[in-house]
């Protein structure tokens, strides 16, 4: 998770807007590089579903501002689809684009987006993004046509192009196509215009493999896919019985040749695509000093109270158009009940507890306050439409806060995910 204290953030270097960017929001410089806020209301919900690092847009951090809630996203400093002239490329650019098309379509599919349009981001790595009022595969079609026929032969663009055409086979074709395009040289960052060096694009990684910072990391900053398959939505044990006995006779490999497990992992994909799997929301770290006279519960009965946050210079959006909140919080006992199960289900380590309170039964959560045998306090920060924002703090201030995402599901509340929170001066 990159942790942007907001706080600590200059002013804007400047505004934008759409056709320049997605949305309204500000160009910020910041200790690790510059980054794109944009205010919560601004962002469709469509975005919440993407994972970062990957091929949909998606946040890389959830903050809170003076009451108001703002995204941080990646800057895209390119659209892709704007134009009809072929776009300056290697060919390792050009296999870097067409894959990131294909497996962004895949994941459009599975997400059920209907609008996007393709841009690239300041580090080289071409995203979907919903906005706009085209389908998703007419901007990818687009943007396949401007690669130049020297650089992808027409033909293969074309195998390509008619696969987009059918979303539930899709993801049955891109393995295919994403090898034959692999084969026709190594994958470079895309920057329309100016070749760089070579830098490789991975096959999808193993439902199997562990969550890793470090591929977050990689995948943020260059042109690799993070760790799609554990992001996306798990079923219950029962329901993935049922997914097993209908779609058992049903194979599928993501990139190269696989070993074993990989062409396991592989099957299960194909089982979640073939039954309609829905892609999971991803709300990444928040930052949030919360004010003092907020509501909070501590499970040892005890309170504490923080300082209101102030607003940092420049920042400008219109809070008008941006969803308060603070004082006029969810009660916390529900929250809190659930923190409390999660927290003795996660240390039994029973698969079966687990299963019930878990959104993704087979998710890895960071060891913290969240999961640890301790006093804690839990503050409901934020609703996003069915999706809770969690906040739970170490009264004794020996673990960091972290934030723990809660979700409805057919009135039953599901724990999604957890993040931790970064210190705030």
């Amino acid at each position: 998770m990159n942790a942007l204290p907001v706080v600590d953030l200059p002013g804007p270097l400047r505004h934008v807007s759409p056709p320049e960017a997605p949305y309204p929001g500000e160009i910020l410089a910041s200790r690790s590089g510059t980054s794109y806020r944009v205010a919560a209301s601004s962002v469709p919900q469509e975005l919440w579903s993407a994972v970062p690092g990957c091929h949909l847009l998606a946040p890389d951090d959830v903050d809170r501002v003076a009451d108001a809630t703002v995204v941080i996203l990646p800057l895209v400093s390119a659209r892709l689809c704007g134009g009809s002239t072929s776009f300056d490329l290697t060919p390792g650019q050009a296999v870097t684009l067409a894959v990131s098309v294909l497996r962004g379509a895949v994941d459009a599919a599975r997400s059920e987006w209907r609008e996007g349009e393709w841009w690239s981001t300041s580090d080289g790595r071409p995203v979907l993004v919903p906005t706009g009022t085209r389908a998703w595969d007419v901007s990818s079609r687009i943007v396949l046509d401007r690669i130049p026929d020297a650089a992808i032969a027409r033909a293969l663009r074309d195998r390509v192009v008619e696969a987009l055409a059918d979303r539930v086979t899709l993801p049955f074709a891109a393995p295919t196509l994403e090898d034959d395009l692999f084969g026709l040289a190594t994958p470079e960052p895309f920057v329309p215009g100016a070749p760089g060096p070579a830098r490789p694009l991975p096959s999808r990684p193993s439902e199997d493999d562990s969550p890793s910072a470090s591929i977050v990391t990689t995948a943020a900053s260059g042109l690799v896919d993070g760790d799609v398959m554990k992001r996306v939505m798990a079923a219950a044990a029962g329901v993935r019985a049922e997914i097993r006995r209908a779609a058992g006779g049903l194979v599928r490999r993501w990139g190269r040749p696989a070993t074993g497990a990989a062409r396991l992992a592989g099957r299960r994909r194909v089982m979640w695509v073939a039954l309609g799997a829905v892609a999971a929301t991803l709300v990444v770290g928040f930052s949030l000093p919360h004010d003092a006279d907020a509501d909070a519960r501590t499970v040892s009965h005890e309170r504490r109270t923080e300082e209101p946050s102030a607003r940092p210079q420049g920042f400008a959006l219109d809070e008008a158009t941006i969803p308060a909140t603070g004082a006029e919080t969810r009660p916390a006992e529900p929250a809190a009940r659930i923190i409390d199960e999660l927290a003795d289900c996660w240390r039994a380590d029973e698969p079966t507890c687990r299963a019930s309170l878990l959104e993704r039964a087979e998710a890895a959560l960071p060891d913290g306050i969240a999961t640890a045998d301790a006093p804690r306090e839990v503050r409901v920060l934020d609703d996003l439409g069915g999706v809770e924002v969690v906040r739970v703090d170490d009264p004794s201030g020996r673990r960091p806060a972290q934030v723990v995402v809660v979700v409805a599901h057919d009135e039953k509340r599901l724990v999604r995910d957890v993040y931790d929170v970064a210190d705030q001066p």
